[in-house]
């Protein structure tokens, strides 16, 4: 004999014990469950479903339940944590942290959406892959945390209150841009995929760029350098080293330039001999009180194109044997002496 029992409620919690229980779940949740001697089932909701004993039966129209079945674990593939398994995020995500000390830079990078609050830490993942990097004009006095923006290759933070920067860890550095800080000291021997540097107007007593070979544009004018070596930059197209305390240049090894600005230091030498000075559009070595005389490719064609130099400057193939009497009715007459002494 077939009994059928309907029941709804919100709550069922069902115990059976029979010697052939069968158990067919019909909703989406799926399932069957078959002989077998005991069975509980909680429901949250009512669901579809049907379990029958010989020859009685118990079926009972229900919904879908709605308690979830899943494994908790972090989502999120930026964890260090990170449970591809997971199904439910159980807010138990860990993350690597840059130290950002300062607010201001901090807060540039909240506002570029690579953070979202104030506390001295970014997440490392969000930073790490980003290429380009503008916080200029930021007030920002530290960049500690630009160590971890390993795939950085253009940064800009000029126009900031910067003393020194560690751009060693940023070797992917391609454009660099710190004009306009206080920098006294800058390492970018570690940066030798650079091609473009700006540090103008800087507190700099001395720059290395012995590593950068790559280097095709360098402007460090407005600092207080003495020496400067740029024979290791052969790809060098731009050099602007004026308003420094540079007493030699030598360009000689850098066949490819084009544009040279020298001025304001206190260049006793500079040697221009490269081979290419016909193809230098820009040239510039005045106010130099000590530069008597320029060594040049070609002095007729430099006296007649390059007009930026003092008055008391002059070009010559070979300084070291220009200067002499050049007198002819003297008794030292130098006759390979092109410049008086």
């Amino acid at each position: 004999m077939k009994k059928t029992l309907l029941f709804i409620f919100s709550l069922l919690t069902l115990s059976l014990l029979a010697q052939d229980i069968k158990f067919d779940v019909l909703s989406n949740a799926g399932g069957r469950i078959s002989n077998v001697n005991s069975a509980s089932f909680t429901f949250g909701q009512p669901f579809v479903g049907s379990i029958t004993n010989g020859t009685n039966s118990i079926r009972q129209g229900f919904q879908q339940p709605s308690f979830m079945m899943g494994v908790p674990g972090c989502m999120d593939t930026l964890a260090l944590n990170y449970d591809s398994l997971a199904t439910i995020n159980d807010s138990s995500c860990t993350y690597q942290m840059t130290y950002v000390p300062d607010d201001n830079f901090e807060q540039a990078l909240i506002n570029l959406g690579y953070d979202n609050i104030l506390d001295d830490s970014v997440i490392t993942a969000n930073i790490n892959t980003v290429t380009s990097l503008i916080v200029s004009g930021q007030n920002i006095s530290d960049l500690t945390g630009i160590e971890d923006f390993t795939a950085l290759s253009y940064l800009d933070c000029n126009y900031n209150q910067l003393t020194s920067l560690d751009v060693s860890q940023n070797i992917a550095l391609i454009d660099f841009n710190c004009q306009n800080n206080q920098l006294t000291n800058l390492d970018v021997s570690q940066n030798t995929a650079l091609t473009f540097l700006n540090c103008v107007i800087n507190q700099l007593t001395s720059l290395d760029v012995s590593n950068n070979t790559a280097l095709i544009d360098l402007y460090f004018h407005t600092n207080q350098l003495t020496t400067i070596n740029v024979s290791q930059n052969i790809a060098l197209l731009v050099l602007d080293c004026s308003s420094n305390q540079l007493t030699t240049l030598d360009v000689s090894n850098n066949t490819a330039i084009s544009q040279l600005y020298c001025n304001t230091n206190q260049l006793t030498s500079l040697d221009v001999r490269n081979g290419n000075n016909i193809n230098m559009n820009q040239y510039n070595s005045t106010n130099n009180p000590n530069l008597n005389c320029i060594d040049v490719d070609d002095p007729v064609y430099s006296t007649a194109n390059w007009t930026n130099i003092d008055p008391w400057s002059s070009f010559s193939s070979n300084c070291a044997t220009a200067f002499g009497c050049t007198d002819s009715l003297a008794s030292n007459y130098n006759p390979l002496a092109t410049i008086d002494d």
